[in-house]
């Protein structure tokens, strides 16, 4: 049991709610081992989702473009890091340098020349040339964005990931019932009603079957212990009563010989 200085070790979520309910019954050395162990499988899984995850992503984006990037020799990772090495010169480089890079790439993808002067000068391109024109496979600027939207998507995600760990460290029985929550607000969702996550977390609590027999305990013990701290109170009560002297007990005694004899004479008197 953790002592009045130690803070208490709560029982892992990945238990049962009915195993967790036998926590407090371990000794305290082997909560801080369960504990433990319990931390580093957790972050150990979260790490492998996060890169399971990224690379999902990673893959998918670059799916649609492996054709081309294998025939230049070349592997995901390489061309994304030329794409995005391409983008962030032609934002921040000198513009001589902006120049070379893209007289380069006009070289290396065949752009016309003077279809790109009518394109700068705002003129229509000359009738035909565009048949002629070399119309590269990918597309810089398409990638570099979808790049940037994968990461924009992974920081909203890691937000909404921050706010559920803030809910589930104040709801008991959130990694019990979050598959459950997930489809009651799927399902409000469907019927253009609003549901928060704290009306998802109670009624989801409702039609747990193992959690509501936790609930029963925890409630019966509660009224039993109530029951016994007034039961407690009443005997003390009574038997405070039962000890009290009788009135007039407390009289105070006289002091002088002439208080001692007015009040044998009072008592004579009242015989």
């Amino acid at each position: 049991m953790a002592t009045a200085t130690e803070p208490a070790i709560k029982a892992p979520q990945s238990w049962k709610p009915l195993a967790r309910e036998k926590w407090a019954s371990i000794p305290a050395e082997v909560q801080a081992e369960v504990a433990r162990r319990e931390r580093e499988v957790t972050t150990t899984l979260q790490e492998v989702a996060k890169t399971r995850k990224e690379h999902a992503e990673f893959a998918q984006t670059v799916a649609p473009y492996m054709g081309m990037i294998q025939a230049e020799s070349s592997t995901p990772i390489q061309a994304v890091a030329n794409l995005l090495q391409t983008a962030a010169a032609l934002r921040t480089a000198p513009p001589a340098h902006k120049a070379q890079l893209v007289a380069q790439l006009v070289k290396q993808f065949g752009v016309p020349i003077d279809a790109l002067d009518a394109a700068l000068s705002g003129q229509a391109m000359p009738q035909g040339q565009a048949q002629q024109q070399y119309r590269p496979p990918e597309d810089t600027a398409k990638i570099v964005e979808q790049v940037i939207a994968k990461r924009l998507e992974a920081v909203q995600a890691s937000r909404a990931e921050k706010e559920l760990s803030t809910f589930a460290d104040s709801h008991e029985f959130f990694a019990d019932v979050r598959e459950d929550m997930a489809d009651l607000i799927e399902v409000a969702s469907r019927r253009n009603v609003a549901m928060t996550p704290e009306q998802a977390y109670t009624r989801a609590i409702a039609l747990h079957p193992e959690i509501g027999d936790v609930l029963k305990q925890r409630d019966s013990a509660k009224a039993s212990a109530t029951a016994q701290a007034t039961t407690q109170r009443a005997k003390a009560a009574a038997s405070s009563v039962k000890s009290s002297p009788a009135a007039g007990g407390n009289a105070a005694q006289p002091r002088g010989i002439r208080e001692q004899l007015e009040a044998a004479a009072a008592t004579l008197s009242g015989r």
